[in-house]
């Protein structure tokens, strides 16, 4: 494998795992590893699918899912795409910021008299009046225009997402038990997994840029190594979690909240992480201020437009972490909706609109990754048939995980 592969493979492999590592032991363990391993077969499975269509009809000079959409649904898709990823990126935000929280909280928590992270209060030192710190701190980020710097650094943050991988690893070979079937829940994995094998908008930079001659393969191993890790830390993470509690005063919502936060190594990963999740606020930020002006047509929004936008991106960030939502819920609705939209419902109306509804050469859609001209042929009922039904199978995954987490409520 060259050069050319291993970037977009590592990119987006990394991309879709963020803090997945320190999240996804706790999901395990409350609902059993083999539940884990099911829901996260099928979902990368479809996911890995689906992620592959947007590269079949991706045209090299489209740097953004946005275009494609364009394109191929028309502009009223693509403004539906961007409403729809202004909160994906706004809900992101809300997930990091509440795990980034976390993870600090119990470090100071041990050099300052503070309040449980339950408790809603100001009388003291406590999780709200932390989150006011911490967002006036990242407010400064917000206001950057070019964030060119800032996109390498969590790459070589990310050293602390190996870390927490090699630190569950350790713990989880210490433990002879695990919880196979522990739970009938069907809602919460699946949605979670949606969100986290949801790469469809990482694919399309990387596509654009991307020099390698087996596009489609990259994505696969991507796919694999994000699906192999996965399992890596749910199994080792359900061994060293069994029937663990987690810390007097502490959520609970990741995997270090349940070991004594006095070991060195805990506190080390725990800040470790904290600044790798820090880093990217700022990126999710530019990113979600983008889709908001592009969905309004504001090419060149003027400098009081991006301020009241910054201000208000950070008091939603601030208003949420102060109210200390369940993080399981955020991330499975998240997951759910969200998911199911850009990852199953769009990639496949992009399928059915080239294949059934557009008479135009293979060749200029660049379906092919060499420059051989293709000559259009008539689609038989037999595919016809085979293709409807795999589209069939992949939507009913998609919406039976939608309604599924509204029905378990």
């Amino acid at each position: 494998m060259n050069k050319s592969s291993f970037i977009p493979i590592f990119t987006l492999s990394n991309g879709m795992i963020g803090s997945a590592p320190i999240v996804l032991p706790v999901l395990y363990n409350q609902y059993g590893f083999l539940n884990g391993v099911v829901f996260s077969f099928i979902i990368c499975l479809t996911s890995c699918i689906t992620c592959l269509i947007v590269k079949k009809y991706h045209l090299k000079k489209e740097v953004d899912l946005q275009f494609l959409i364009n394109r191929i649904l028309g502009p009223k898709f693509q403004t539906s795409f961007n409403f729809i990823t202004i909160i994906f990126y706004i809900a992101c935000a809300q997930i990091q910021v509440i795990i980034s929280c976390s993870l600090i909280y119990s470090v100071i928590s041990l050099f300052v008299n503070s309040a449980p992270q339950n408790v809603f209060t100001f009388s003291q030192f406590s999780y709200q009046i932390l989150g006011m710190i911490y967002i006036l701190i990242l407010l400064p980020t917000f206001f950057i225009k070019d964030i060119t710097p800032l996109l390498k650094l969590p790459t070589y943050a990310s050293l602390a997402t190996l870390l927490a991988v090699i630190f569950i690893i350790f713990q989880g070979s210490q433990s002879p038990t695990i919880s196979l079937w522990k739970s009938n829940d069907i809602a919460v994995l699946p949605s979670v997994f949606q969100l986290a094998f949801l790469g469809h908008s990482l694919v399309v930079p990387l596509l654009s840029k991307s020099e390698s001659k087996h596009k489609s393969r990259d994505i696969i191993i991507a796919y694999i190594l994000t699906f192999t890790i996965y399992q890596v830390v749910g199994l080792f993470g359900s061994y060293a979690l069994f029937e663990r509690k987690p810390q007097e005063g502490l959520s609970g919502f990741t995997i270090l909240d349940y070991f004594p936060q006095s070991q060195l190594f805990v506190i080390i990963l725990q800040i470790l992480l904290f600044i790798q999740i820090s880093l990217l606020l700022p990126i999710i930020q530019y990113v979600a201020r983008l889709r908001f002006f592009a969905f309004f047509n504001a090419k060149n929004p003027k400098p009081y437009m991006l301020i009241i936008f910054s201000f208000v991106f950070a008091f939603i960030c601030l208003f949420f972490e102060m109210m200390n939502l369940n993080l399981e819920n955020l991330i499975s609705y998240t997951g759910a909706i969200i998911g199911t939209i850009i990852g199953y419902i769009l990639p496949i109306a992009c399928h059915i609109k080239m294949k059934y509804f557009n008479n135009k050469k293979v060749q200029e859609l660049n379906l092919i990754e060499s420059s051989q001209e293709l000559q259009t042929k008539k689609i038989g009922k037999l595919e016809i048939l085979l293709d409807c039904l795999g589209c069939g199978i992949i939507l009913s995954i998609g919406l039976s995980v939608l309604v599924l987490r509204f029905i378990y409520v």
